[in-house]
């Protein structure tokens, strides 16, 4: 196992030890995969190790030897096919760990290796028997309730790096390796048995993943980019992306002593599914501009990402736009679970319609995003964990969040979605435990911003001719609501919607008014917000147009009656202290910014963010210009475009 040289000798000897003092190694139920953060900038596509035992797992998820940390992916020991364990040497290498249940491979290493080990001599050498597995027959196939364990191969030899070996149970994950960073597909090398009555996962299920043609995110060249962290699945084992990866988070700390204690959190979006077949077709990326990107970690930019949009800092950005927020600490909370950061439920399990063969395939996938979450906020609020270590330019520990008096949750999308319901449960969990905040007074000033999240309510509209109504009788908001409360996402994702929403309508039957995101905003979110939504946002309008929804006695929606009712619908929040459902405990009226612009999802563009501009009397305002009005309690606040010609829309080429 690599983490530093030294460190690979002392886990060898460590391990020594854990067998002299308890006899043979005692075997967990799973068989824990493990990857080498520290080797990132020398391993190509990541350094990876794998245990089964329970004494060896603890020694690694402390940090003793090296900086290890889960992955997510497991498979499961059991069988009556032993697996030879090797270790290369730790100099000159291979500093690795390799296994093998070929009995062949195994004894052909084994009379290659010269005992004891010379400290010039590159060697495997045997340390014993890892794990149990089920031997797969000649073809590749497994046994009934087995899967098949692929092994890739990082060409380790001929880059002049270190050898090392991946084993998975999803093939998509090794043929991310293959494709981004030079890695060969070895075949199958064994099957792993299943728990009885435990449906594979859906990257072990399918062998179709994709890559999304929207939404990924790229390495950054930044001097200062946002450094990535794996949410510690040891001590947050519910930070599970769809497919069982560690879910992932990216940040920088501040710039200047004043912004110590300010943070953004950004989650981001990337869509959803609802139902098993959407899942399915998501993975795959099937009638679907997103893909497995949105549903693993496997494929998460391994180092860093550039901050951009509301999280721009100079220089990359100039500071004549003005980003209010350019020097705070800055979280991007990457997306993962397609719940819209909802979700809590754990090993869902469904039939789905293969999306190529349409036959039917038994899977299971965790909804978790509301955990994930959970498990970033006290990753930065360090509850049990250390601080974040900052690599880049001066190594600087991330502050404890527990000391912030400012704090931006942000989101576009299905990212808007999270802050619509996170937002009142987030603020409520940070003065909780804020070191400023008393049981007299808490000064934490905490906000949303909602991004692309903001389409006419259902219950606005007639759903008579709409698709629902069509294929499954869903004729009206309540039973469309209803429906995806008991059938939908309700069921799959077990959400954690927004609270006081729940609390004020359950008693009534109606909180099935909880699972329409624009109902919350206009009447249940009660945390200070801030709304930008494109009057002709592309994807949301072409979604309803395309339903066939409209309002009641008159045609469907054309993209012009929709970017209309849009408008009405942001202005009507000037009055939302009046019309709101929790009016009396809501104490301001939301900062709105509605130009006449389609782009999807803005807050991660440079253009989208500072380049936008809507005139007033002769007066261009950008998105932040307003944010600075809403947030000094000066006028305007609220800025929305009147019509076709009065906002500057970069890359725009509406026509109606």
């Amino acid at each position: 196992m690599k983490a530093t040289r030294i460190a690979g000798k002392l886990l060898t000897r460590v391990l020594v030890l854990l067998a002299g003092a308890f006899g043979p190694m005692a075997f967990a139920a799973t068989v824990v995969e493990y990857v080498n953060t520290a080797d990132f900038p020398t391993a190509p596509g990541g350094h990876y190790f794998y245990s089964a035992d329970v004494g060896e797992q603890a020694l690694v998820d402390s940090g003793a030897v090296g900086r290890f940390e889960r992955t997510g992916l497991v498979f499961y020991t059991g069988g009556d096919t032993a697996v030879c364990r090797f270790y290369g040497s730790v100099s000159p290498g291979p500093n690795s760990h390799f296994f093998t249940a070929n009995a062949d491979e195994c004894a052909g290493l084994r009379s290659l290796q010269v005992v004891p080990t010379p400290a010039d001599r590159q060697q495997w050498n045997y340390e014993g028997l890892g794990f149990n597995v089920v031997p797969q027959a000649s073809n590749g196939s497994c046994p009934a309730g087995a899967i098949q364990v692929h092994r890739a191969y990082n060409n380790g030899f001929s880059r002049g790096v270190d050898s090392n070996h991946r084993y998975s149970t999803s093939r998509d994950a090794l043929d991310a390796l293959v494709s981004s960073a030079g890695w060969v597909h070895e075949g199958v090398v064994f099957c792993t048995q299943l728990p009885a009555g435990q449906a594979p996962l859906i990257s072990e299920a399918l062998s179709c993943g994709t890559l999304a043609s929207a939404g990924g995110l790229v390495s950054g060249n930044q001097t200062q980019p946002l450094q990535r962290h794996t949410l510690d699945l040891a001590k947050f084992p519910d930070a599970q992306c769809n497919d069982g990866t560690a879910a992932v988070i990216y940040f920088r700390p501040y710039s200047g002593v004043a912004n110590r204690d300010k943070w953004v959190l950004q989650l981001q979006g990337g869509g959803g599914c609802g139902m098993g077949d959407a899942c399915a077709a998501r993975w795959c990326s099937v009638d679907d501009n997103f893909g497995m990107t949105q549903m693993t970690a496997n494929v998460a930019p391994p180092k860093n990402i550039n901050g951009l949009g509301i999280l721009a800092r100079a220089p990359e950005v100039n500071e004549a736009v003005s980003n209010p927020h350019g020097h705070y600490n800055h979280v991007f909370l990457r997306y993962c679970s397609s719940d819209g950061w909802a979700g809590t439920r754990r090993d869902a399990s469904f039939i789905a319609a293969h999306p190529h063969s349409l036959q039917p395939v038994n899977m299971r996938a965790h909804f978790l995003g509301s955990k994930i979450l959970d498990a970033a906020l006290a990753t930065l609020r360090q509850e049990g964990v250390a601080p974040l270590q900052y690599g880049y330019g001066t190594p600087t520990a991330l502050p404890d969040l527990d000391d912030a008096q400012e704090v931006l949750l942000a989101g576009a999308s299905a990212g808007g979605g999270g802050v619509t319901s996170n937002l009142d449960r987030v603020r409520e969990a940070l003065r909780a435990t804020n070191t400023r905040c008393t049981a007299q007074s808490c000064p934490l000033v905490l906000r949303g911003l909602v991004d692309s999240h903001f389409s006419p309510s259902l219950l606005d509209l007639d759903l008579s001719r709409s698709s629902s109504c069509q294929q499954f009788g869903a004729c009206t908001a309540e039973a469309l609501l209803s429906y995806q409360k008991t059938l939908g996402q309700g069921l799959l994702h077990q959400p954690r919607l927004d609270q006081s929403c729940l609390e004020q309508l359950s008693p009534l039957g109606t909180d099935w008014k909880c699972f329409d995101d624009t109902y919350v905003l206009r009447n249940h979110l009660t945390t200070p917000f801030f709304l930008r939504m494109g009057l002709t946002d592309s994807l949301l309008s072409r979604n309803q147009i395309e339903a066939q929804l409209g309002l009641p006695g008159q045609p469907p929606f054309t993209l012009e009656t929709w970017a209309q009712k849009v408008r009405a619908d942001l202005l009507a929040l000037a009055n939302i202290r009046q019309t709101a459902v929790e009016r009396a405990a809501m104490g301001t009226v939301p900062g709105v910014y509605g130009p006449v612009c389609s782009k999807h999802e803005t807050l991660r563009s440079n253009e989208d963010t500072y380049g936008v501009k809507v005139r007033v009397s002769g007066v261009d305002w950008t998105m932040f210009q307003v944010w600075g009005q809403w947030t000094a309690n000066q006028t305007p606040a609220s800025i929305v475009s009147s019509s076709m010609t009065d906002a500057v829309c970069p890359g725009d080429g509406i026509a109606f």
